[in-house]
């Protein structure tokens, strides 16, 4: 960007004295700071010199910077506020503006925290060193007007706020009984009738992360102290009212952590994600741990490590979660085992089972020789990894430089240069703060003596592709078909992410209906002068079995010593096969098989139908096989039947004479379809079968010297 000045065009000649007020007043002005290109110089954010800042961004790209002022006893410090525009003009002065010189105040400060709401609000909480540790919080706007009325907020240490979409806001601290809360209205006026203690069960407690759910309900991840600073991570979630909803507190971690440390979480949108590290003997290990608002832990008992080897130490770990909540990008700091060595790694998490997606080792984004570690937030450009490091051996001493990176969805550097210098000057920078990116632009604040004491600074960071047109699909989605339909329909196929700055509009050419398999669709996002495209994998699956319309049980009768012949009974139709997508259903099988011999008895006969997705269902009835014999069986070449196949004539021939009674006509699936009286016939008689359809058909021929059972087919 660039500096703007003005200077002095005055015109010397003492002429006339109110020429000369007139020229002052119009040419004498302050010079407004603007963003500086020379990464040397940086922009400065407040004259004084300090030791401590805070700072965060809002969503209309400003900076809120919050810092101490050393000042002559008996005050020592002042709490001052400094904002800068999107440009990096300070709006409130060269120094920014005193929040209060009345807070107790010995030679020293402790933790301060500082949290934006949804309406832009700054709330700050800090800690008075002076007798009694009196804690207050500042709510203020992005003029500098304070928002309530009391400040004063009891005593203790880790003052920490949060902010509610109602206005109000719950603090949380460690007072000198132990860790407890209040909610206070948007003017700063107590709501609950006590403080409600923090956790569950004994020893002392303090706040550590506050994540708001729906209907004033809330998660804290709290501290309970071990021994010193010593602490193991809990969490607890509470009603509106500050009372807890889980039978216990949920203990997150046994690693030992430390309760005067900065650990980070997220909320998505049915979990809440904690990421931290913690010791383990010498060793230091960095853990994501998610939280289910029940209070599980589906990820165990200190949740997914960062990396499995333990080649490394794993400290200082941090988080972002993707637009549509599948997936947790981090990134740690990695040391030697004598942490005299540095680093930079990224992990990617499934954000449902915690799987590691850069492997178990982790990703190498800057070697444990290259002294590059992270600094200040990480945050999401893009749906990717957008953070700063801290170049050379920051020891407090040894001069180091600030650098921007961003990497890719597999970890990867997106710009050719891998980082951009964001402070170059031959300075040690402490104190880094990095703001959420807004319109593709981020500010880093940091500490820096250029020369003048320590003093405020800030830098701008512009994403050289914040405005270039993209758009990143929704994953793959699988479903199974409509109820008694080969289709499916109202599929929710998710969100498409895109970058861009001039209005952009997205569409796809999604089906209403979709077929049982894979379809394309295709996403595009079009900002009236370019476009852009991706696809997205949608998948139908067809998991309903055919429905089997299976015979009834059935008595089929044989003559004595015979055997039945089994037949087919999908080929005949007595049974059949119906599916939403399969027609027909030709994938069938029988057992015992067409054509087996079956012996006098019950059989159980199973029939199976597939569809062409591999679906199968199956259905059973019972065939029971009898005996129907006389005294006497005829010999079967006594008895002729003829011609055989047949058109629908056939002549009974009986040419030894015998007395035959009656005819019984049945089909293969063992039902008696016809009866014809052949009772004094002789030795000849015409059989008319022409009403029966095309098919195999069984004769039983019944006299008084006996029965037989012929076979014929009638075409």
């Amino acid at each position: 960007m660039k500096i703007q000045t003005k200077t002095n065009n005055l015109n010397m000649l003492n002429t006339m004295k109110t020429i000369f007020t007139f020229l002052t007043l119009m040419v004498i002005t302050i010079a407004q700071a603007q963003w500086s290109a020379d990464t040397s110089v940086n922009t400065s954010v407040a004259d004084s010199q300090t030791e401590v800042v805070q700072a965060k961004g809002t969503s209309t790209g400003e900076t809120y910077v919050v810092f101490w002022k050393s000042v002559p006893e008996p005050t020592n410090y002042e709490l001052r506020l400094q904002v800068l525009d999107v440009d990096g003009n300070k709006t409130l002065g060269p120094d920014g503006m005193l929040v209060s010189d009345q807070i107790p105040m010995s030679t020293f400060t402790v933790a301060m925290t500082t949290v934006i709401d949804i309406n832009d609000n700054l709330y700050i909480g800090v800690t008075g060193t002076g007798s009694g540790n009196p804690a207050f919080v500042y709510k203020l706007d992005n003029n500098g007007q304070s928002l309530w009325t009391n400040n004063s907020v009891g005593n203790g240490f880790l003052v920490t706020v949060m902010p509610l979409a109602s206005g109000e806001a719950i603090v949380g601290r460690l007072s000198n009984s132990g860790g407890v809360m209040q909610k206070y209205d948007a003017t700063g006026t107590a709501v609950w009738p006590s403080e409600q203690p923090i956790g569950t069960g004994s020893g002392f407690k303090a706040p550590a992360n506050f994540f708001e759910l729906s209907e004033g309900e809330f998660v804290l991840v709290h501290h309970v102290l071990i021994g010193g600073v010593n602490s193991n991570l809990y969490a607890q979630r509470y009603g509106a009212d500050g009372v807890p909803q889980w039978a216990s507190d949920t203990q997150l971690s046994s690693r030992i952590t430390l309760y005067n440390r900065i650990y980070t979480g997220i909320k998505g949108d049915d979990a809440v994600f904690m990421s931290y590290f913690g010791s383990n003997g010498s060793r230091f290990d960095a853990f994501v741990q998610r939280i289910d608002l029940d209070g599980t832990l589906p990820w165990g008992l200190n949740g997914s490590d960062f990396a499995t080897d333990d080649l490394n130490y794993e400290t200082n770990i941090d988080l972002a979660i993707s637009n549509d909540d599948s997936f947790i990008y981090a990134n740690s700091r990695y040391t030697d085992a004598s942490q005299s060595m540095t680093g930079t790694y990224i992990q990617k998490f499934d954000a449902t089972n915690g799987n590691r997606l850069f492997s178990d080792a982790a990703k190498e984004v800057f070697g444990i020789t290259e002294d590059k570690v992270p600094a200040g937030k990480l945050y999401l450009q893009n749906n990717t990894p957008w953070f700063v490091v801290s170049s050379g051996n920051d020891n407090g001493v040894t001069p180091t430089e600030i650098e921007a990176v961003h990497l890719d969805h597999n970890g990867d550097f997106i710009w050719a240069t891998e980082t951009m210098p964001l402070a170059t000057f031959a300075a040690n920078k402490s104190r880094v703060q990095y703001t959420e990116p807004i319109a593709g632009q981020s500010v880093v604040v940091f500490i820096e003596d250029k020369g003048e004491g320590e003093k405020i600074y800030a830098q701008n960071l512009e994403d050289p592709n914040a405005c270039a047109l993209s758009i990143t699909c929704p994953t793959t989605v699988v479903v199974v078909t409509d109820a008694g339909m080969c289709t499916a329909s109202g599929i929710n196929l998710g969100t498409a992410s895109t970058s861009g700055c001039n209005g952009e509009v997205v569409s796809n050419d999604a089906p209403t209906v979709f077929p049982v398999g894979e379809t394309v669709v295709t996403w595009t996002v079009d900002n009236g002068t370019s476009i852009e495209t991706c696809v997205q994998l949608i998948i139908v699956e067809d998991t309903a079995a055919p429905t089997i319309i299976c015979p009834q049980d059935a008595i089929v009768e044989v003559a004595t010593g015979s055997q039945y012949i089994l037949p087919d009974y999908f080929d005949t139709g007595a049974a059949s096969a119906i599916d939403n997508c399969t027609d027909p259903v030709n994938i069938t099988s029988q057992d015992p098989a067409p054509g087996t011999n079956l012996d006098v008895g019950t059989h159980q006969i199973i029939l199976t139908a597939e569809d062409d997705h591999g679906n199968e269902s199956i259905c059973s009835f019972q065939l029971t096989v009898d005996e129907v014999l006389g005294t006497q069986t005829f010999a079967n070449e006594s008895i002729l039947l003829y011609p055989n196949p047949t058109d629908g004539i056939v002549t009974l021939g009986n040419p030894s004479n015998f007395n035959l009674q009656l005819i019984e006509i049945y089909n293969v699936s063992g039902r008696m379809i016809k009866k014809i009286d052949i009772e004094g016939m002789g030795t000849s008689k015409s059989l008319f079968l022409s009403d029966l359809a095309s098919g195999t058909y069984f004769i039983l021929i019944k006299g008084e010297e006996g029965q037989l059972t012929k076979k014929i087919l009638k075409n």
